[in-house]
């Protein structure tokens, strides 16, 4: 008899999972089992609206070694999780396959970022002499122990992050204990064998970090005021932790027994408390800055409305410095004049010319001006999709400028107009654009507000 065989298999009507507008696909799963057994396989069906079978393939095994995953869209609807491979509209599909490794997670962490974790190694089969299995057992390669084996990656295939996760448990299936925790905006994977919690920010996973048991207090009732409680169970063993909303590395845990599992709910409900934190027992945490092949992938190919509003803000503020660098070249001396609109009140050479214009700094105002604008668009390309939670006094600071720019681009009016009964026509186009950046800053400049100085207080 040979080591493999074939065996009849019992199908499952398809299940429907969701419809996906990008691909205009329908997306279903379809089950296959061995008899009597818990021994089965799964694989995915993508209908196009026309009928047409689009993808139809290998998605899961059950039974051992299954990966943790459910086929499912991304939360945006503009990629396709089969378990196996990525699907994206005008895309090649990308498989998270590897070789010499199994699949023990794969799951979307945002929008537009997976989560995968291998184990490395192959199965190793034994046999008795009549060809009749013997044993069996899933070897990791010594030279792989502490090799990266979990991978945050962006759903155009970029790689953001890597880190070493050992917690996957495989018992008739892998299985990664963890727990997202909206409150955080943060998942808590359980790292048993390293005794740790791996946290990845759903705003900025490329940030991900490791936080050991050792760096967290232990619990002593009562919950604290803010504190958000969850529990992470593994085969072994289960955990209750106690997360600080604001720093999500702040934790308190315990480990639950029969005793305490009861115990717990109660404790929970005891009347919060407004406690402070204490810090001196946490590993001290560098600034998080963004990665930078992740701030690439959302600056250029992100989408929200304040991300959008950026933009705007970016390209109005490129117009400011385009109007002073033609205003600079006039009062330096390498254009005659400047061309100006057929009717209004302007005369941009004759008050780009005059003392108002060079009494500041010993340096003509058009140079200044390009400065300014300039740092409008740096603030406001600065940071990620995501900024205004992740860093809210990005977008304060901005608006802070935008509002500032305005003010001085009023007074500088009225200067211009009593010192030369005449305007620029370049300064009042960059007082319009002033105008026009900060309400489209508003939006955002409020979140930033908000989580700067409204998220502390829940914690004082």
């Amino acid at each position: 008899m040979s080591k493999d065989i074939v065996i009849e298999s019992e199908s499952h009507l398809p299940q429907f999972v969701a419809y996906n507008p990008s691909l205009q696909a329908f997306l279903f799963t379809l089950e296959f089992w061995v008899p009597e057994s818990d021994v089965g396989g799964q694989c995915t069906l993508l209908l196009g609206l026309d009928g047409q079978v689009r993808d139809l393939s290998a998605s899961n095994t059950f039974g051992g070694g299954d990966t943790d995953c459910t086929p499912q869209p991304a939360p945006n609807g503009q990629a396709l999780l089969t378990c196996y491979k990525l699907l994206r509209p005008g895309k090649a599909p990308l498989s998270l396959l590897k070789p010499k490794a199994d699949l023990a997670l794969a799951c979307f962490a945002n929008d537009s970022t997976l989560l995968t974790v291998y184990a490395y190694g192959e199965w190793h089969y034994e046999y008795d002499p009549d060809s009749s299995l013997k044993s069996m057992a899933f070897l990791e390669p010594t030279h792989m122990k502490h090799e990266p084996n979990a991978f945050l990656t962006t759903v155009r295939g970029t790689e953001l992050a890597r880190f070493r996760y050992d917690g996957a448990q495989n018992i008739l299936g892998f299985q990664v204990p963890r727990a997202y925790v909206p409150a955080c905006h943060t998942y808590y994977l359980l790292d048993e064998p390293r005794r740790s919690l791996r946290l990845i920010d759903k705003h900025n996973p490329a940030a991900t970090r490791e936080i050991k048991f050792k760096h967290m207090r232990r619990f002593v009732p009562p919950q604290h005021g803010g504190e958000v409680r969850f529990r992470i169970q593994s085969e072994t063993s289960h955990f209750e932790f106690y997360a600080d909303p604001v720093h999500p590395e702040r934790l308190r845990y315990q480990q639950l027994t029969p005793a305490n599992k009861a115990n717990s709910a109660s404790s929970a409900s005891t009347p919060p408390q407004l406690l402070p934190y204490r810090k001196d027992n946490l590993p001290p945490q560098p600034p998080v800055c963004m990665n930078p092949t992740q701030l690439s992938e959302e600056l250029r190919h992100g989408q929200s409305a304040d991300l959008t509003r950026r933009r705007w803000i970016v390209g109005l503020s490129l117009l400011g410095v385009v109007a002073g660098q033609i205003v600079t070249l006039y009062q330096t001396g390498i254009i005659p004049t400047l061309p100006d609109p057929p009717v209004g009140p302007f005369d941009s050479p004759k008050v780009n010319a005059s003392d108002y214009a060079y009494k500041r700094l010993d340096t003509p105002d058009a140079a200044l001006m390009i400065g300014t604008y300039g740092v409008t668009t740096g603030l406001a390309a600065a940071g990620g999709l995501n900024r205004a939670t992740d860093n809210p006094l990005l977008p304060v600071t901005m608006g802070t400028k935008l509002l500032l720019d305005v003010a001085t681009n009023l007074k500088l009016g009225k200067e211009e107009w009593d010192e030369n009964k005449a305007l620029c026509a370049y300064c009042q186009a960059a007082t319009v654009i002033s105008i026009a950046s900060l309400a489209l800053a508003l939006p955002e400049v409020a979140k930033g507000v908000k989580n700067l100085f409204g998220g502390k207080k829940s914690l004082v």
